[in-house]
Parts: C-alpha cells; structure tokens; sequence
C-alpha cells in the first residue's frame, strides 16, 4: 500500500510562528551542548565516550530544519573545544574542519530521512527502519569515518587504532541517536507545528499521575536494578518489562520519551558503577537493544491503533449513511 504524501517537516508549518522557529534553533544549540556537557561529564573514563548524545540531538534538528546546519556547526566547535577541552590538540582550522564534517554527516542523515518521507509521528514499523537506516547507516558510519580521520591527522589517534576507533565512535552516535532522535523528532515536530506533544496514544483516558508514574518506571526499574548485588550490570536487562510495557500501553510516542529518560540514568549509572571495558560493551549493547525494541512495539501498536479508528469512524459512517447511498 502507498505510503501518504507528507509535507516536508523542514518547512514551516501554514501560519507557523517566527517565535517558534527561534526558540527551536535556540533549543537545538542548547540542547546539542548540554548533550555533549552530559557526555563528558557522565561517561566512564577513557579515550572514549559511553555513548554521543549530540549525535541524536543534531539528526533530529537537521532533520526537521536543514538551516540550522551553521548554528550547529558553532556548538560542535565549542564543544570540542571547550566541553571536551581538546582546542589545543585540534588547533582553529582543525576544529572548524572537525566539525563540518561531523555535523555534515549528521545533516546527510537528516536530508536521508526527509527523502524516503519519514513521518515525524513514527506511527508505523517502517517510520521506525526508516530512522533506523538514516541514523545508524548514513549518519553516524559517516561521522565516525570522517571524524577519526580528522583525529589521525592531528596525531590524537594513531594510525593503528584507525579501526577501532571508529568502530568505538560508530557505537557512540549510534546510542546518542537510538536513544535521543525519536524524542528529539517528534518533541520538536510538534512544537514547530504549535501543537502539544501526546504522552500516550489515549492520553485523555489516563490519569495524568498515573502517566507519569509509568514515565518513569522504566528509568527507576534501572536504577533499582543497577544497584542490586556486586555486579551491578547482572539484572538491569530487566528494565525491559517496564519498557516494552509502556510501549504497549501508550504507543510511540511513551516508547520515545521514556527511552530517552532511561539512557540518561543508565549512562549515568554506568559511571558510578562500570569499569570493565566489557561490562561497558554490554551497556551499550543493552541500550541500543532496549531504544530499538522499545520503539519498535510502540510503533506497531499506534499503527494499529491508528487503523483500528479509522475502521470505526468508516464503520460510523456508513451506518449513519441511508441505505440507498450505502448500497
């Protein structure tokens, strides 16, 4: 079946506000460097990060508005610079090459997106491959690639840790985007279009407590799991059940924001409790399985949602319709 014809997420909205379209490019600046902040400083220490948040936050910006291409480029500058404290090693044109090139592979994953039609609304297991493909294989292969390049030629990475190391910053953006771009896209969608972003498929059927109490089920499974026992990794895949349970509770959208509340405090707890480099593998692995399940479930549950409201209002129609007609 055809997929609809959507209107390109990077134009504004019929009667969108210029107010909204700032406060969005003053949001992604911001959020592209609070994200980086939270990488460097909730990370476990080594030459790599647990995981790049940015990488999430710039897909999902660029996505919905190219433009903001330059802006982030500037807040990929002074994070490296200042946040990651590596202005030295990189020197100006170094940091002005780096961050062309990643936060160019992060608009190519962007521009990927708008052309197989994503729906910002994810409503669907193809929306979900969709973002899927653009992120994992377009964007963050690509930032890896031209990233560590960038890093060998200024000496910061040797020659013979080239394929390791990108495979290192490859797993990093990709649970930054796993984890933040379907938030990031659907939060930022709907705000752009001035309208609220739904907790759950029937939020009006939901205790608003009781909403976010399942909000944040998931992230309080985790952290009570991280803490049980003396290896702290050994039950947090139990964090599932509230995970999976949300997504089929509320749909896509609760998937989304739930996750990316979840990998907050599972990167946060890694770095007070993780310093195995294989305990770390298996986070990572771990956050990048719950993100895609989590999403997965969600999706097919507001597509089926979405049809089943549909039959019944054609239901409803037909049965208000006189015989005749109907006939």
């Amino acid at each position: 079946m055809p997929r609809p014809t959507l209107r390109d997420p990077a134009e504004p909205a019929p009667g969108g506000s210029s107010r909204r379209e700032v406060a969005f490019a003053l949001g992604a600046v911001l959020a592209y460097l609070g994200a980086a902040l939270w990488a460097r400083q909730v990370s476990i220490p080594g030459p790599v990060l647990l995981w790049f948040p940015p990488a999430g936050v710039a897909i999902g910006c660029l996505y919905l508005r190219p433009r903001l291409f330059p802006a982030l480029v500037a807040a990929e500058v002074l994070s490296t610079a200042w946040i990651m404290d590596l202005a030295r090693e990189y020197g100006p044109l170094g940091l002005v090459i780096n961050a062309v090139v990643i936060v160019g592979a992060y608009h190519l994953a962007g521009e990927t997106l708008r052309r197989l039609s994503l729906n910002p609304r994810l409503r669907s297991a193809d929306d979900v491959l969709v973002l899927a493909f653009g992120c994992m294989v377009v964007g963050a292969p690509i930032a890896a690639i031209s990233g560590v390049l960038v890093q060998t030629a200024i000496d910061l990475v040797q020659p013979d840790h080239l394929a390791q190391s990108i495979a290192l910053f490859w797993v990093g953006d990709v649970i930054g985007c796993a984890a933040l771009t379907p938030a990031i896209v659907m939060a930022g969608s709907a705000f752009l279009d001035g309208n609220p972003l739904p907790l759950a498929d029937e939020e009006w059927a939901h205790p608003k407590y009781r909403l976010s109490i399942e909000y944040v089920a998931p992230a309080a499974t985790a952290l009570v799991l991280m803490l049980v026992g003396d290896h702290p990794m050994r039950f947090v895949y139990l964090s599932f059940v509230p995970m999976v349970g949300m997504a089929v509770r509320h749909g896509v959208a609760a998937a989304a924001l739930s996750n990316a509340a979840l990998a907050a405090v599972l990167t946060a707890g890694a770095n007070q409790l993780v310093d195995d480099p294989l305990a770390r593998s298996d986070l990572q692995l771990l956050m990048v399985v719950l993100s895609v399940t989590g999403l997965l479930v969600g999706a097919v549950v507001s597509a089926r949602r979405d049809l089943l409201e549909a039959s019944q209002e054609i239901s409803e129609i037909v049965e208000a319709t006189p015989d005749l007609v109907a006939t």
